[in-house]
């Protein structure tokens, strides 16, 4: 993606348990001009730092220990149901990607993520999404200026 598609991307935060595809995916979002991105390996860490932090968009493994995926996005949904969370899985499988979008994940993308197909993704559930409040006042203190 060039830099001039980008949409003011805020910050994402990145739940896998895969440390290769965590990087694979922080490299993707650093490649297309995204500098602000937070990594975790598990639904429980994921759901503490969705609890203090402020983000524009979730990528979610749905398969992992401790919390999974469906936990986090149910949690998700309950607790911040503007954050556009765009679920990750290996399992290419029409009735999981089915179910993920009904219970309110933006996109379901199958591994390997292709990285076009992934910043597409994120483009447009950030300028489709309603967005959270606190996350325009984030961006715009990051940057002085307002997305949108």
């Amino acid at each position: 993606m060039k830099k001039s598609d980008q949409v003011g991307m805020g910050m994402i935060l990145v739940v896998d348990d895969d440390e290769l595809t965590r990087l694979a995916i922080g490299y993707a979002l650093r490649a297309s001009g995204q500098s602000a991105s937070v990594g975790c390996s598990d639904g429980i860490e994921a759901k503490e730092i969705l609890s203090r932090g402020i983000f524009s968009a979730v990528i979610l493994d749905l398969f992992m220990p401790h919390l999974s995926g469906w936990q986090i996005l149910t949690w998700v949904r309950a607790n911040r149901p503007l954050l556009p969370v765009i679920v990750v899985s290996g399992y290419d499988s029409s009735q999981i990607r089915e179910e993920c979008l009904r219970d309110g994940a933006f996109d379901y993308l199958v591994k390997p993520i292709d990285e076009r197909i992934l910043m597409n993704s994120i483009r447009r559930a950030l300028e489709t999404a309603p967005r959270e409040p606190q996350a325009d006042a984030f961006a715009e203190a990051a940057t002085g200026v307002l997305p949108g």
